[in-house]
């Protein structure tokens, strides 16, 4: 359905009013000016007496999804493009993910679909396998150091929790061949693989890191059997793009030494990467086998994406320094040869490629990010029937064996001198959570209600909770991940407490009562009151009262 039609009046005025702002910025776009004009307002930019051939419509505007500063992570899937508006490049509790519909694709905000919020600081890289969309969180908030992602056909959604990926961090999930592949990051980067479609997965790679220092894995791709991927570790010096074929990993011959890695892509036998330096990157390329290559047609401009199409490669970048904000993008046949094909008022960061159609994810802190792409829709092959979502069996416990865990739980939630308390309630929790069996999460709704010790415990560095708001986060997540249980309306009112801090982490039972109901599909008419009430808060930050409202709107079944 229409976003306008099928989300909570809290969000549709949002969207009316980014719709009147869409409106009033068609006065203002240059997006369309001659490539000439173009080169000549960047001034160093490459020759236009070598034009490419072809031409393409210029992309306008299309929507304004939500409040947040970024539209990334573009993917199509069936015959929609989807999404993610976030509030990224700083810690924020937000990632919401839209589709959009490429058949009826135009200026026309009612062409935009609210999915569904990730419980996530921010998405990681999706993937498509088997006929399924999977969604990575990218941070996410139940800070349980396990791997998550939702999966969806196209109409029912999945949450996964996997403990065999550790980290902090999901920052994409990728499939190559048969193999499914989960960068992670923690204290070390990591790449986990599931050779048997995501039933099970091990550690493929880890990255030797120094203590207290921190490395991560954020992005991959392949060239015919081997995989590449960027690594991040700005305190050691070396080679940051590395390959893998089979269970041997290596780093790519002549590629330069530096802190980090990104926004790789192949194309025509080569695979392309951003090296950073401090505050400097530049675009190189490789074959895998011969010494890299620095791409100069892009030197002095800021990589932050790329896509191809069938014998074009793309890329989105700021502008040169000093010379005014929004960015372009461009195009080459060759790797070496570089056009600008359109400039942008505002920072565009993300690419996908649609048949051979672009579409461009922007950067706007003040009006939220844009999708830009092509005014008229776009027709796309038939979709192949809808696959089931993966088999989540149910483990029945014994009534002996239930009650001598729920005993040794029931021990857990009240030692606070233990200081370790965040790490014992997840440990004994999760296995209870997995047996998805109906009396276990009615057991752990009962203990939301229980009288429990409200002395600090630890959660990040200096940070300290009360424990029974500890507990309680931990006993929603548990109760989400079960299916089963009710969570009561006094958990979901709870008043808001935290204060701001950095980290952006906060473990208020309201956010995660909005996720679990979310989880249960609880939708009588008390739990709806309850949600509403809620969100009045005068406390609430704007992103928690979005949680509610995408709980509401997944719970009314719009």
């Amino acid at each position: 359905m229409p976003i306008k039609q099928n989300l909570p009046q809290g969000i549709r005025s949002c969207h009316r009013f980014y719709k009147d702002c869409f409106v009033a910025g068609l006065l203002c776009v240059f997006s369309m000016l001659p490539l000439h004009s173009i080169l000549a307002q960047e001034g160093s930019g490459p020759s236009s007496q070598t034009p490419l051939e072809g031409t393409m419509q210029p992309l306008v505007e299309l929507v304004r999804p939500g409040p947040w500063a970024g539209v990334s992570r573009l993917i199509v899937y069936g015959s929609k493009l989807y999404l993610v508006n976030s509030q990224i490049f700083v810690n924020h509790n937000s990632a919401d993910v839209y589709s959009y519909d490429l058949s009826q694709a135009g200026q026309d905000l009612g062409n935009l679909s609210f999915e569904r919020r990730l419980f996530s600081q921010d998405a990681g890289t999706p993937m498509i396998y088997q006929g399924l969309l999977y969604w990575p969180f990218e941070d996410p908030r139940f800070s349980a150091t396990f791997g998550e992602y939702l999966v969806t056909n196209g109409k029912q959604w999945q949450w996964h929790v996997v403990p065999e990926i550790r980290g902090f961090h999901v920052h994409g999930l990728f499939a190559h061949q048969k193999t499914l592949y989960a960068l992670a990051s923690g204290w070390k980067g990591r790449i986990y693989r599931s050779q048997d479609q995501g039933k099970t997965w091990e550690q493929w790679y880890e990255h030797p890191t120094p203590d207290q220092r921190v490395s991560r894995i954020t992005e991959m791709t392949s060239l015919e059997d081997t995989v590449y991927f960027a690594l991040t570790a700005w305190a050691e010096s070396g080679t940051k793009l590395l390959f893998g074929k089979g269970d041997t990993v290596r780093p790519v011959p002549g590629w330069p030494k530096s802190g980090s890695v990104g926004a790789l892509e192949s194309f025509q036998q080569h695979v392309y990467a951003v090296n950073r330096i401090q505050n400097e990157a530049s675009l190189w390329r490789t074959n895998g086998e011969d010494s890299a290559a620095l791409v100069t047609a892009l030197e002095g401009y800021r990589v932050y994406d790329m896509t191809t199409t069938s014998d074009t490669l793309w890329a989105v970048t700021s502008r040169k320094a000093n010379t005014g904000r929004g960015g372009l993008l461009w195009k080459t046949l060759d790797g070496v040869q570089w056009e600008i094909h359109q400039q942008f008022p505002e920072l565009p960061i993300a690419l996908q490629s649609v048949a051979s159609h672009i579409f461009v994810g922007t950067y706007q802190k003040e009006k939220g990010g844009a999708l830009w792409g092509p005014k008229t829709p776009i027709a796309l092959p038939l979709s192949q029937p809808m696959p089931d979502l993966p088999s989540q069996p149910m483990q029945r416990l014994e009534a002996e064996t239930l009650q001598k865990k729920l005993a040794e739980l029931d021990h857990v939630l009240l030692d606070v001198e233990n200081e370790g308390y965040r790490f014992h309630l997840k440990d004994h929790l999760l296995p209870l959570a997995q047996t998805r069996d109906p009396e276990v999460g009615k057991a752990l709704s009962d203990r939301l209600t229980h009288k429990l010790p409200q002395d600090p415990v630890p959660l990040f560095g200096s940070i300290q909770v009360d424990a029974d708001r500890m507990a309680r986060w931990y006993l929603l997540y548990a109760i989400a991940i079960n299916g089963h249980g009710h969570i009561p309306q006094q958990v979901i009112t709870q008043p808001w407490k935290s204060p701001p801090n950095r980290a952006e982490k906060y473990l208020e039972p309201l956010a995660a009562a909005a996720w679990a109901v979310t989880q249960l599909g609880q939708s009588d008419v008390r739990t709806l009151h309850a949600l509403h009430t809620a969100s009045q808060q005068p406390k609430l930050p704007p992103w928690a009262k979005w949680d509610i409202q995408a709980a509401l709107h997944v719970l009314n079944g719009e």
